[in-house]
């Protein structure tokens, strides 16, 4: 049975909370009026959260805001339930646009919303979409601090433009990481010290270090013949500024490869994405290593100091791409590993440690 949330529900929703969503993630759940809940017997063993957000241009939208089912309930088809019942209450409530926000690698969720005529859109055409009332949706989705993460939109009547341009978005990732660059530059070094040089070169460093990630993954997607496109993460940009801003760490917001097919599943694929992601890091670990020994072969201040920003931005790479495995990085390399293999990850978060130390202090 599903039904209305009712104040007695709060504990028990709380405890599932708990046992599904890491503690970083559940800081952001709250309970909102619409929340709705499954009951098995006496027992409460699902919910979904929803909420009403009013645009100027697409009247009420409706966002799904969490989804979530108790350990040992799963695959009984109660998710799909829960999503059917969320869409009657915001159709109901006027809202012919519906949005939903969802980890590109939980594809459990990603091919439950699909199936109910949800898609992912990038950038570009979320803009198409929402204009200016996109940061108001964004806001109320959370969508701005979780790398990896899609808004899944679905629209009554009317079919969305789902074209990802891949290039395009490959292209603004790589133009996005300038301001990160040089707000890194002016959080770090003194007035005197900083010059437009400095943000040119640091910038094409992590340019070229984002290429050479990309077209390794690139490399092994085409031997194991599985086609990828390439996804953009415009919500981790936010995070990554903060980052800079206030603790002068650049972290990487590259972007990765994901299996081109409309439904797929990650159990099918962990595999194949985590050979993916070990070509990936393996061209900036050579890359960092061969930085370091330049550093005592090369005597050319120019040189010199193409070799200490390479030496510098190898090592944030490995930190945030090889070694954190847990929310806001599960998008990342190291996840990516961590879910296929638990020895694998630990032999290469030890190696991307230990050659990002060599870096940062040898």
């Amino acid at each position: 049975m599903i039904r209305a949330i009712e104040p007695s529900d709060a504990p028990a929703i709380r405890g599932i909370v708990r046992q599904v969503f890491s503690p970083f993630v559940r800081t952001s759940f709250h309970l909102t009026p619409h929340t709705l809940v499954a009951i098995d017997g006496d027992r409460l063993c699902a919910g979904v959260v929803l909420k009403l957000v009013d645009s100027k241009r697409y009247g009420r939208i409706g966002i799904i805001s969490w989804i979530f089912v108790a350990p040992g309930y799963e695959g009984r088809g109660i998710a799909s339930l829960l999503r059917d019942a969320a869409l009657d209450v915001l159709g109901q409530n006027g809202c012919d646009c519906i949005v939903a926000n969802i980890d590109r690698e939980n594809t459990r969720s990603a091919n439950l919303f699909r199936a109910a005529g949800f898609e992912p859109l990038g950038p570009g055409a979320l803009l198409s979409v929402f204009g200016w009332g996109l940061f108001r949706v964004l806001r109320h989705t959370t969508h701005i601090l979780d790398p990896g993460y899609a808004l899944f939109v679905r629209r009554t009547g009317e079919s969305l433009q789902v074209a990802t341009q891949p290039v395009m978005q490959l292209v603004a990732t790589l133009v996005l990481h300038v301001p990160l660059v040089m707000l890194l530059l002016l959080r770090t070094l003194a007035s005197p010290e900083w010059s437009p040089v400095m943000t040119y070169r640091l910038s094409a460093v992590v340019a070229v270090l984002i290429l050479v990630r990309l077209a390794a993954m690139r490399a092994v997607s085409l031997v194991r013949r599985l086609p990828v496109r390439y996804h953009m993460w415009e919500s981790g940009f936010l995070l990554s500024a903060g980052a800079a801003g206030l603790f002068g760490f650049l972290m990487p917001v590259t972007g990765s490869l994901y299996p081109a097919s409309r439904f797929w599943s990650v159990r099918e694929y962990d595999g194949p994405l985590a050979s993916m992601a070990l070509a990936g890091l393996f061209p900036v670990a050579v890359l960092t290593l061969l930085a370091v020994w330049l550093s005592g072969a090369v005597s050319h201040p120019e040189a010199l100091a193409w070799v200490w920003w390479v030496r510098r931005a190898g090592a944030w790479f490995l930190l945030t791409d090889g070694l954190l495995p847990f929310y806001p990085f599960t998008a990342y390399n190291a996840a990516r590993i961590f879910r296929w293999s638990r020895i694998a990850w630990i032999c290469t978060a030890g190696l991307s440690l230990a050659v990002a130390i060599v870096a940062m202090v040898w």
